[in-house]
């Protein structure tokens, strides 16, 4: 019987590749780790992973249960007076991840639990950048779970 190793690297990156696949964006820029202040307005970026933990299942088993969290961060600044604008427009980009996670819940495979949004952060309340523009930053947190 082989060895069984943690999922949680594959899960990363298959969760940037079905973000970086869809279309709907509009001017946000997908990436795969945090692409510098010089990529523009609107950012959605793959992050670490957070939590990770393994329970064995039953003494003298090899099988354990993986979970983790990926980090997956929305970052947006706008020219605009209204920080509404600005959180208004994370809202959108933090709902079109989570209809792609939603729409595949074991990542192509990936996990063979599950991969779920469990929850949304806001990281940098909207608050002004310059004094025209409004920024905030937002951490979805997408849970998964294998038996490995």
């Amino acid at each position: 019987m082989g060895r069984s190793y943690t999922t949680a690297f594959d899960a990363s990156r298959k969760i940037y590749t079905l973000l970086n696949a869809a279309s709907g964006w509009g001017q946000a820029t997908v990436s795969w780790g945090y692409p510098g202040d010089s990529a523009g307005a609107e950012i959605v970026w793959v992050g670490g992973i957070e939590g990770g933990e393994q329970t064995t299942q039953s003494l003298g088993q090899r099988a354990r249960d993986e979970s983790y969290t990926v980090a997956v961060y929305v970052d947006v600044a706008q020219r605009t007076r209204d920080p509404y604008d600005v959180n208004e427009r994370a809202a959108e980009l933090v709902r079109h991840v989570e209809e792609i996670v939603h729409d595949s819940p074991t990542l192509d495979g990936v996990v063979n639990k599950w991969a779920v949004v469990d929850g949304v952060d806001t990281i940098v309340e909207a608050q002004p950048v310059t004094d025209t523009a409004y920024g905030t930053v937002v951490r979805v947190r997408v849970a998964c779970q294998s038996r490995i």
